[in-house]
């Protein structure tokens, strides 16, 4: 088995994080949930439906890629290299 993640891997993963900043956007749209007031059911219900299609696309990931490589995929994906042009 090669050490390098491969492209499905990378986009598997960059699939997750986008989904995990989806949810931390709209928790800062909405603010605390136990804030004054709280939530409304729908702030709650589109909080619930982008956090399970997180945890999803998560599972997917942890599937996907062999433990040993699940650090390397993730700097992959979150400090790419930068690309060298040829000469």
């Amino acid at each position: 088995m090669s050490d390098e993640p491969t492209p499905e891997m990378i986009q598997l993963q960059q699939a997750s994080d986008d989904a995990h900043q989806r949810v931390r956007e709209l928790q800062e749209r909405f603010g605390p949930p136990t804030r004054d007031g709280g939530w409304t059911e729908d702030q709650h219900a589109e909080w619930q439906a982008l956090w399970e299609a997180w945890r999803d696309a998560a599972t997917t990931v942890r599937s996907a890629v062999p433990q040993a490589l699940e650090m390397a995929v993730k700097k992959a994906v979150r400090h790419p290299e930068p690309e060298t042009e040829a000469a």
